[in-house]
């Protein structure tokens, strides 16, 4: 990176092709908060300091921690149209208690509802309006490919085929108003709306799935209606999430599938705040989790499939730092890497696909369903409710006058 013709302009170079270079300049922050670790690690935990680097019609006020909020005022030095609101407050909150909050008119907005009671609880408030839209946030099941059943790929492959991901989005998505939408992904690399998206989910047999596991060497039990080996019933874990409702219904759905299969199922039950370490270290043999796709969902796949090397064969453990499967494979690195280099968007698209149908046949991960993003607001809140991949202009969201 360069200095340009004047002050207003940078030149920055690449190592290699960048198909998704826009992405680069989605958020951009100041030298004086990333110039190194040190800088990084200090400069954004005193408030005062990161005011001065923050830009946009909104600047940072205030962070009470004990009351775990944020709260923003008008930037004095934005450049730009000043904004309709005078302060924003954000609240730390889990979806219910930031239900009630809303109801009780602390909070003006709630987005992404997840579930039916919060839902409820928005409308029945006679100030509230309810927004729906596509999202890109979507599920998926993981399986640990280090935990000893799981290493096998014939296993995987014949889990896969007695796991209906439709099942779970009828049932995390009851009662809510996109549970009559088609929120189906089979796909790994690209939601259903984008361009490319391909269903190369194979399909659900429950029967195949039986036969295959006999042929590993698993025994029926007429009597359990379990398979066994060595008398021992097989059987695999769900690392579920206590006082989540999402977690805790798609623990029992799995197991509910994996029974008709012959797969017995035991809950592992840990807490919110003890999951991410769990999820990193290994500790589980099946889970699931919520993903954010970007407007470059290509760009980001490395993140979740690649193993630690790149295309060169070189160690680069920043590339697969959310690959929470374990899962290494040369072929696969070889398509993340040439996706990301590709400039050429439909030969990118047509690698996304072989990608997506490798990842299929390796039996790593089920795409489970995406989200819509169900909004609730506050019916006088303008410019402001739900969304996928287009932004608000924060300084055009106000309020109507009341009528």
């Amino acid at each position: 990176m360069t200095a340009g013709e004047n002050e207003f302009q940078v030149v920055i170079s690449y190592k290699h092709n960048y198909a998704d270079w826009p992405a680069t300049f989605e958020k951009i922050a100041p030298a004086a908060g990333l110039s190194d670790a040190d800088t990084f690690s200090a400069a954004w935990k005193d408030l005062p300091n990161v005011a001065s680097l923050q830009t946009g019609p909104f600047r940072l006020s205030q962070v009470d921690r004990e009351k775990k909020t944020i709260e923003l005022v008008r930037n004095e030095n934005w450049w730009g149209e000043a904004p309709v609101l005078e302060k924003v407050t954000f609240y730390e909150l889990d979806e219910y208690d930031a239900a009630q909050a809303f109801a009780a008119g602390k909070l003006d907005a709630l987005p992404m509802i997840k579930d039916l009671p919060s839902l409820e609880i928005v409308k029945s408030c006679p100030e509230a309006a309810v927004k729906i839209s596509a999202s890109r946030q979507w599920r998926e099941l993981l399986f640990n490919t280090k935990s000893s059943l799981l290493q096998n790929r014939d296993f995987r492959l014949a889990l896969q085929k007695g796991i209906d991901s439709k099942g779970f989005a009828a049932s995390d998505l009851s009662g809510l108003p996109s549970a009559d939408l088609d929120l189906h992904m089979g796909s790994h690399v690209l939601l259903p709306y984008q361009k490319g998206y391909i269903d190369n989910s194979p399909p659900v047999n429950g029967k195949l799935a039986r036969k295959d596991l006999a042929e590993l060497g698993y025994t029926w039990n007429e009597k359990t209606q379990y398979f066994e080996k060595d008398g021992e019933v097989l059987t695999l874990s769900y690392l579920r999430i206590t006082g989540v409702p999402t977690s805790e219904n798609e623990g029992q759905k799995l197991q509910e599938q994996l029974q008709k299969i012959g797969v017995a199922l035991e809950m592992k039950d840990i807490s919110a705040g003890e999951f991410q370490a769990a999820l990193a270290a290994g500790e589980y043999d099946i889970t699931s989790v919520t993903w954010l796709f970007t407007p470059y969902p290509l760009s980001g796949i490395g993140q979740l499939y690649a193993s630690n090397r790149d295309a060169a064969g070189a160690a680069d453990d920043a590339a697969a730092n959310l690959n929470f499967t374990g899962y290494a494979n040369s072929a696969l690195d070889t398509y993340i890497w040439k996706i990301a280099r590709e400039a050429d968007e439909l030969k990118k698209l047509v690698y996304a696909e072989e990608l997506d149908n490798l990842l299929w046949k390796e039996g790593i991960s089920i795409p489970l369903y995406y989200r819509a993003n169900i909004t609730g607001v506050h019916k006088r809140l303008a410019n402001y409710g739900a969304t996928a991949l287009e932004t608000f202009l924060p300084e055009n969201i106000g309020f109507l006058p009341e009528k």
